[in-house]
């Protein structure tokens, strides 16, 4: 899911996404690697694409306060810091 987030987010925003192949193809390629046939690792990604779009989508709020710190060049510490101010505990 996390290898997918990049994809996923663009797709959400702009309904298509034109940079997810390469995220994809990794995916596929941890996938062969773990001995997955072409019918599993299919079934596997779709299954990963459809759980980080609802995970996104059930933290929007702290979706859209991270873009704007990473729009502004705040830390990477900083970033960790709004993701765990709004990301309730409960929602995880």
């Amino acid at each position: 899911c996390i290898e997918l987030a990049g994809v996923a987010t663009e797709f959400m925003f702009y309904g298509y996404a034109e940079e997810g192949l390469a995220d994809i193809t990794k995916l596929d390629v941890l996938l062969k690697g773990l001995g997955f046939t072409q019918k599993k690792e299919d079934s596997q990604v779709t299954w990963s694409v459809l759980n980080t779009i609802l995970l996104l989508r059930s933290h929007e709020v702290a979706q859209a306060k991270l873009a704007e710190a990473i729009s502004l060049g705040k830390s990477v510490g900083s970033c960790i810091h709004i993701i765990e101010n709004n990301i309730n505990d409960a929602d995880i």
